[in-house]
């Protein structure tokens, strides 16, 4: 009878030992290794009021974790609160740990956009530039100095305009006034009412000191 119970006993002993190392084994591997070694980099947007589920559920939809259930055990042993919305970048190496650091401190991915208009350029290159370095297009650029009230506006807000811009006889009413530099903004949809009044702003700061004259 005893032997029995003993056999009894130590089968139930291996099942829960064998239990507790798969559990143990699991939780690792979703916590320490990334699901694909190599992956290419993978953007995650968050928008703001996502839930926490909601959260894991997109991070592993986006290969970016390896286990939802894993990373909500990590996340209550760990008291872990706070994960903040906003654009993400991942490296496809990321262990949950990191991932859920990444997304407590807020590192949102850099999108700022970095422009350089060459000296010396006409509208046409200043179009292509804004083209090539934004989500606008050239005709963008164009129908913008084509739109007679949004040139007004610019009349009355710039000191160093006047409605000789708008002149028939000149083609691209703000060519020559755009200062060439380099410019930031903070992403590729920058729109290029922004673009030009950044670069107007600059002119004016630079043509300051000659405005008494």
């Amino acid at each position: 009878m005893r032997k029995r119970i003993y056999i009894v006993l130590g089968i139930i002993f291996s099942i829960v030992l064998i239990g507790v190392i798969s559990f143990f084994a699991w939780y690792k591997i979703g916590t320490n290794s990334p699901k694909n070694v190599g992956q290419k980099e993978t953007i995650v947007d968050i928008k703001s009021g996502t839930s926490t589920v909601e959260i894991l559920k997109l991070l592993k939809s986006n290969n970016v974790i390896r286990d939802e259930l894993v990373a909500k055990l990590y996340i209550k042993m760990h008291n872990i609160k706070g994960l903040q919305a906003g654009k993400y970048l991942f490296n496809g190496q990321d262990s949950l740990s990191d991932v859920l650091n990444i997304l407590t401190t807020g590192k949102v991915m850099d999108e700022t956009v970095t422009i350089t208009f060459k000296e010396g350029k006409n509208m046409r290159y200043i179009a292509s530039t804004i083209a090539e370095k934004t989500n606008n297009t050239s005709n963008d650029v164009y129908n913008l100095l084509n739109d007679k009230d949004y040139i007004t506006s610019l009349i009355d807000k710039y000191w160093f305009l006047s409605k000789t811009v708008q002149n028939e006889n000149i083609y691209y009413p703000l060519e020559g006034y755009l200062y060439p530099d380099t410019y930031s903004f903070e992403n590729k949809d920058v729109e290029v009412k922004t673009i030009f009044e950044k670069m107007l702003d600059q002119m004016s700061k630079v043509l300051s000191k000659y405005r008494k004259e």
